[in-house]
This record gives C-alpha cells, structure tokens and sequence, in this order.
C-alpha cells in the first residue's frame, strides 16, 4: 500500500523562499502604501476638505498680519509638509507628522480653545483602497516571483 503524488513539485518547493520573497516585496508594496497615504493627508489639508470650524477672528488677523495664507492648517506650508514616511524594517512602514501641533490640530486642544480639525483619519480612510491596492500588487509580485 503507498501514495503516489504527481504534479510539478518544483514550485512547490519554491516556497521555501517566500520568507525572502515577502521581505523583498511585501516591504516595498508597504512603503508604496505609506507614501500614498501620506500624500492623501497633504491634499486633504491643501484642498480644504474637512468640514473644519473657522479660524478664530484672532487667528485670521495674526495671519493676516504676518502675511501668511487664510487657509485652515496652512500658515506657511511647513505642517503639510512634516508628513513623512519612515521605513523601520521590511514589514513596518510608519507615516505621520513631527510637527509640534500635529496632535492638536487633529484633536484639539481644550485648554487652549483650539477646535478639532481632524485631517489625518478622514484622509487615511478616503484612500483606504489605494493602499489595499497596494498590498495586493505585493502579494501578486512576491507569489509571481515564486512561482518563476
């Protein structure tokens, strides 16, 4: 009494390399993900699309005065500009701001009477499917590359 299995082994076999395979693409297809993100959470602040409270009447007078824009979470441009993408390892891409006032300006800042102007959520998930695009372009490619 035995078995016999037929049918091509060899990719089969490949899979011994799916560990490497994974780290190669899968970590690219993250870091594609985290840019896209990020560059949703710039257009979002750039185009104004939260349903933000105004600005302060005080808060567009020292605008005004220091010639910046009237946009809501533009003055100079350096806030949507902090949003950066840091790859930590193959599998952990992080995406935020360092900016001093980030938490705040998406939050809100009760003692200081600074509303919430959430920006960072709202963009994240308007280009949620993007990023699942992207994961799954790295599982076709790494699988693809599997199976050569």
């Amino acid at each position: 009494m035995g078995c016999e299995l037929t049918g091509d082994w060899d990719k089969f076999l490949n899979l011994k390399n799916i560990e490497s395979a994974m780290r190669e693409h899968m970590g690219d297809a993250l870091e594609r993900g985290a840019e896209l993100l990020r560059g949703n959470v710039v257009k979002y602040i750039r185009d104004q699309k939260g349903n933000w409270p105004s600005l302060a009447e005080s808060t567009v007078k020292q605008k005004a005065a220091k010639n910046q824009s009237d946009l809501i979470l533009i003055a100079e441009g350096d806030y949507a500009t902090s949003f950066a993408t840091d790859r930590k390892s193959w599998d952990e891409v992080q995406m935020g701001s360092n900016h001093p006032q980030s938490r705040a300006l998406e939050f809100g800042y009760e003692p200081g009477g600074l509303p919430a102007r959430a920006h960072f959520w709202p963009a994240v998930e308007e280009g949620i499917d993007e990023y699942l695009n992207e994961l799954q372009q790295g599982l076709a490619t790494m699988f693809q590359s599997l199976m050569r």
